[in-house]
């Protein structure tokens, strides 16, 4: 019997003995299961700290490497447009010189008398084949040359005819400010004044035209028709009648039906004449 129980106690000694062996293995690899893990830890932060330190790296680089190609870009962008600023100006002052020298070329051009002649002349031919804007066109541009005064009159003459009495009012009166004298600037104003039916400026203007040119006899022949207008037939007589004697025998042969008309007007007007002061009495 007490054999029995030392063997029993053996036996439970022994499960003892197994059980400790067992509990110090298990601590054991617990342990350096710890100890690896720890380690695998210390690598992985190792590694991650390696990688910061390399894109760090890498990204300083970048940076780096695009200043310069920014500054190489800037560098690039303000010598194109220094370069564009150059040219802007080299073509800005070569066509102001050229424009100069094509303006004072063209001025020469309209201080050339014979120039001025010859377009002056077409201007005519186009206003007295009732082409007034082509012969306003011609006219327009010779303004600023020699013979300006002329032109003006001219000009006055044909925007008068297409009724823009306006524009020829201020070209007359630029005229007349330089030489209040100029019988055709007198005359021309006075048609104006006449179709506007300001009887007494045309009538100052006509007598003025009339006595500082003689020989030119418009004014008579539009006093004529003013006083026509007016109903002072007696003077309106008189003043045809004094056209067609200073006109004299040549003006009648070249312009027979205008003297036709003149005649035929004049009886006319002396038959008024004689049924007014019949009429008075």
């Amino acid at each position: 019997m007490s054999e029995i129980l030392k063997k029993l106690d053996q036996i439970q000694k022994e499960k003892e003995n197994e059980n400790k062996s067992i509990d110090e293995n298990e601590k054991y690899e617990y342990k350096y299961e710890n100890i690896n893990e720890n380690e695998n830890k210390n690598k992985n932060e190792q590694n991650t700290n390696k990688q910061k330190l390399i894109n760090k790296f890498l990204l300083i680089k970048f940076i780096s490497i695009n200043k310069q190609k920014l500054k190489i870009l800037i560098t690039c962008l303000i010598c194109v447009s220094f370069i564009i600023c150059c040219i802007r100006f080299y073509l800005f002052f070569s066509s102001s010189n050229k424009y100069k020298q094509t303006t004072n070329s063209i001025q020469k051009l309209y201080n050339d008398k014979k120039y001025v002649r010859e377009v002056n002349s077409q201007a005519i031919n186009h206003f007295k084949n009732h082409n007034y804007y082509a012969a306003i066109g011609l006219w327009t541009p010779l303004l600023n040359g020699i013979h300006s005064q002329d032109i003006q009159i001219n000009l006055a003459l044909a925007y008068k005819v297409l009724n823009d009495h306006k524009s020829s009012l201020s070209l007359i009166n630029s005229v007349l400010e330089k030489n209040p004298n100029n019988t055709f600037a007198l005359n021309n104003r006075g048609m104006i004044y006449l179709h506007q039916k300001d009887f007494l400026n045309a009538e100052v203007d006509f007598i003025k035209a009339s006595i500082n040119n003689n020989q030119f006899y418009e004014p008579i022949f539009n006093l004529a028709t003013l006083y026509e207008l007016e109903g002072r037939l007696d003077k309106a007589i008189e003043n045809y009648q004094k056209f067609l004697s200073l006109k004299g025998n040549t003006f009648k042969s070249e312009h027979h039906d205008i003297v036709t008309k003149i005649e035929a007007r004049l009886k006319k007007l002396n038959v008024l004449l004689y049924f007014e002061e019949k009429n008075d009495h």
